[in-house]
């Protein structure tokens, strides 16, 4: 092997381990082979590899090529792999997978090139042409009209093809939207609803983000609660906290809205057996109020949210892959797309032990946003920010590990303690580290939470209260926007002179 040939080797193969694919030497030679074989100009059959030797297979890939139908054998890690690597040739257009007799094989196969292509892996159409009995067995008037078959599924796929076009979709969009698919999901939150045109909209990825113990958990809690209480079902993916606790947090504000004066409790009153002794009187007949609001934040949580609400435990052991085979077993048991959250997004399963966090979170967050549109349902993404943020207020970068975060999501939320100025120089920047600083030191925190982007709708700001100690968020209203000023170009008048002379030629105007 020449020292060329070694060094496009040596890339190709980092670019497959990169791509999560365990590659030595020998399979790699095997894998570029194999891609080397394959062709364009006509459908590629693929026969599946059923032993270490392929004696059989290999005569199987003879008579096809004898007959004019370009075959390799290879098992399915070798194919996926085979198409992830980048020649610079183009791929098959069609690929037959090759399913003789009963043969699970070619199935098997199916499905490696199905999560792959999920993956974002450049994969072809692909058909799995099945055969009564293995093709060195068919008479060559047999083989002849097996091989006619495939061409009839060429066809077949032609006319699909022909079906994907907007002429043909737009009935279909039509009647989904009359039947109600495209409604949004109330948050719970009148003015959040308000700037997001209704609320959390199917295919749609959120993301909401915030400093470190600020809040945001409780925030997406809050809003899942309501949505779990009006009948649809959550699925809530926990990385960080056990789902006892998010339980507790929710049982915590309902107290608090039960009864707000005397019956509220926090989630350590609730949790720890001991300070538990100090609402809990154990005299048969007799409760105290925290005692009456808890029985009744337990059975409200039990006949609402609780039959809705499913929360998944995990710390860096749960893939997107795992949360989308959940959902779509809620849709085959439940008969409903679960509204997916992510709590959060940047202690998820690596997609690939070879890549980086930033490539990690970006091949996450595609995957997410993939989950939302597959299954035509809301998903959540909480993330965390930047150090930055001590310093500064949100913006599009203050998501860490950003990149495809700003860019996949449809609407960008991120939460900031009330006050925060622009850091325009050091000393601004130490103001927001102190704004930032005291919010953390209140148990009744005044935030806003700013909608960055919206793919389709308004951006702006709502305020809320965040009272800690019961964990309960208070929608207060959507912010006013400051009146947009432009400068002079001569930066001779100030902005009120400016702003005088504009409404006295409007008063003018309208004399």
């Amino acid at each position: 092997m020449n020292e060329t040939n070694t060094e496009t080797l040596l890339a190709q193969m980092n670019e497959l381990q990169m791509a999560g694919q365990e590659m030595t030497a020998d399979r790699l030679q095997a894998v570029v082979s194999l891609r080397a074989e394959m062709t364009a100009d006509a459908p590629f059959y693929v026969i599946p590899a059923a032993s270490k030797k392929r004696d059989k297979e290999t005569d199987t890939q003879f008579l096809l090529n004898k007959n004019g139908a370009p075959a390799a054998v290879c098992t399915p890690d070798e194919l996926t792999a085979a198409l992830e690597i980048d020649t610079g040739e183009r791929l098959p257009g069609l690929l037959f997978i090759v399913k003789e007799g009963r043969s699970t094989a070619a199935d098997r196969m199916k499905t490696a090139l199905e999560a792959a292509k999920m993956k974002g892996a450049n994969i072809p159409d692909t058909i799995v042409t099945p055969t009564e009995k293995p093709l060195l067995e068919l008479a060559p008037s047999e083989l002849t009209a097996w091989l006619a078959m495939t061409s009839a599924n060429i066809e077949r796929e032609k006319e699909k093809y022909q079906h994907t076009f907007g002429a043909d979709l737009i009935d279909l969009d039509n009647e989904a939207w009359e039947r109600g698919q495209r409604e949004p999901l109330s948050t719970g939150f009148p003015s959040l609803d308000q700037i997001l045109d209704g609320g959390l909209y199917p295919e749609a990825l959120y993301s909401i983000g915030a400093l470190s113990s600020l809040g945001k958990t409780t925030f997406v809690l809050q809003i899942a609660d309501h949505i779990a209480a009006n009948g649809r079902d959550i699925l809530y993916v926990a990385l960080e906290q056990s789902g006892a606790e998010l339980r507790a947090k929710t049982l915590s504000r309902l107290t608090d809205e039960i009864d707000h004066d005397h019956g509220r409790l926090t989630v350590t009153q609730i949790m720890n057996s001991l300070k538990r002794v100090g609402w809990k009187t154990g005299k048969p007949g007799y409760m105290t109020s925290q005692e009456k609001a808890y029985t009744r934040a337990v059975e409200q949580y039990r006949n609402t949210i609780g039959k809705h609400m499913r929360i998944i435990e995990g710390v860096g052991n749960i893939t997107v892959s795992r949360i989308r085979g959940d959902a779509e077993r809620n849709i085959r048991y439940r008969g409903q797309a679960p509204v997916v959250i992510i709590d959060y997004t940047q202690i998820l399963a690596p997609a690939a032990d070879k890549l980086t966090d930033k490539q990690n979170v970006d091949r996450n967050i595609v995957d997410l946003k993939r989950l939302a549109r597959d299954l035509q349902t809301p998903v959540i993404a909480v993330c965390s920010f930047n150090r930055d943020n001590y310093f500064a207020p949100v913006d599009k970068n203050s998501f860490k590990e950003s990149g495809s975060i700003e860019y996949s999501a449809d609407v960008l939320i991120g939460l900031q303690p009330f006050g925060m100025i622009p850091k325009t120089d050091d000393k601004a920047g130490a103001a927001n580290k102190a704004t930032v600083a005291a919010c953390m030191d209140l148990t009744n925190r005044f935030l806003e939470a700013v909608i960055l982007k919206n793919r389709n709708g308004a951006v702006g700001t709502v305020m809320f209260d965040y009272y800690t100690l019961c964990n309960r968020y208070t929608d207060k209203g959507v912010k006013p926007k400051a009146p947009r000023v432009i400068a002079p170009a001569d930066g001779k008048k100030k902005n009120a002179e400016l702003l005088a002379a504009s409404a006295e030629a409007e008063s003018k105007g309208k004399k």
